[in-house]
């Protein structure tokens, strides 16, 4: 994950490498996801979604919530990195990522609002202050 996140975990944007492909082994169907990214201020999760052969659009594909109770921050030091880390928590299906996957695949894994899948994360700081 790169992108600048605030300590304060109110906003920040991020991005993740690679994509997540989601195939159905009867026929072979495919949705893509890549350039997935978001910022903490809508806590949104955006990707480019192919479905098929179809040109990628821009899609909000989960909603989630952040408790800070369950996020530990470490903020810098001098010469210290810190670091946000967060346990698991659930990402929410929008109504757009569900139309997405109903698209390629006839319906949605789940309702919408419902958990499309639980993540966790750590993000690394670089100290930005002399030692």
């Amino acid at each position: 994950m790169k992108g600048q996140v605030s300590f304060d975990l109110s906003s920040g944007p991020w991005t993740l490498d690679g994509e997540a492909v989601f195939t159905r082994a009867s026929d072979g169907r495919k949705l893509h996801f890549s350039g997935v990214h978001g910022d903490l201020a809508d806590r949104k999760v955006t990707a480019q979604a192919t479905v098929g052969d179809s040109p990628a659009r821009k899609v909000d594909v989960t909603t989630y919530a952040i408790d800070a109770s369950r996020v530990k921050v470490t903020p810098p030091g001098v010469g210290t990195a810190g670091s946000i880390e967060a346990q698991p928590f659930d990402t929410l299906l929008t109504r757009d990522g569900a139309a997405v996957f109903s698209e390629a695949f006839g319906s949605a894994p789940v309702p919408v609002g419902e958990s499309l899948a639980t993540i966790a994360g750590r993000v690394d700081a670089s100290s930005m202050l002399g030692s």
